[in-house]
This record gives C-alpha cells, sequence and structure tokens, in this order.
C-alpha cells in the first residue's frame, strides 16, 4: 500500500511519520528500492509504536513495536479470533547486576 493508506489505517500523521523515520525510530526498515510499498504487517507495528509513545520513550516504543509480529508468531494478529484478545507487553528488569550487552527489556505478546 501507499504510504497515504499507511496513515490513513493507522492514523498517523504525516509529520509524525517523518519525525519517526529522521529518528530511525520506525519499527520497520523502509528499503530505498520500495519506499512507498508498505504492508498490513507495517500498519499493525505503526500503529502499535504510536500506541506505545503514549505511554513510554520512542527508543523503548520502538523496541516494542519492531519485536511484536516477531514475538506473536506463529499466532496471526489478523487471523479471526473470537473473543479472544490480543496482548503485546514490554517487560523492564530491575536487575542492577544484568549482563553488558542486555537492556534488561523483554517484549511478549499473545493472546
Amino acid at each position: 500500500m501507499k504510504r497515504k493508506a499507511l496513515l490513513a489505517i493507522t492514523g498517523c500523521a504525516a509529520r509524525a511519520f517523518e519525525s519517526y523515520s529522521a529518528r530511525d525510530m520506525l519499527p520497520f526498515a523502509i528499503p530505498s528500492d520500495r519506499w512507498s510499498d508498505y504492508t498490513i504487517e507495517d500498519a499493525f507495528a505503526l500503529k502499535l509504536l504510536m500506541q506505545a509513545t503514549e505511554l513510554t520513550d520512542f527508543g523503548t516504543a520502538s523496541k516494542l513495536a519492531s519485536a511484536a509480529l516477531r514475538q506473536l508468531y506463529p499466532l496471526d494478529p489478523f487471523a479471526f479470533c473470537g473473543d479472544q484478545e490480543l496482548y503485546v507487553a514490554l517487560i523492564r528488569y530491575d536487575w542492577p547486576d544484568k549482563p553488558e550487552d542486555w537492556d534488561a527489556r523483554t517484549v511478549v505478546a499473545g493472546r
């Protein structure tokens, strides 16, 4: 889909999208050969990013949004599931002795 459709589906303003892109905070990559060809998965991740930024910082929101679909696998968030709700959560660990290369955040998701 084109960027205009992506923004309409997610309710994202064009300026906000450009800001996310300029800050490298989009939860999906935009290859130069398909800069206007977005998927429904991209729309899902962008909407999740927008919702997460209301509650946390951009870096954490971007991590949550980019990992959500990967954590949901093999569940399909676009398949009909009756009245089962979908959840995506970010867990922050308070661990003073954490390993140096670990940022003490984990994304979990499911139904």
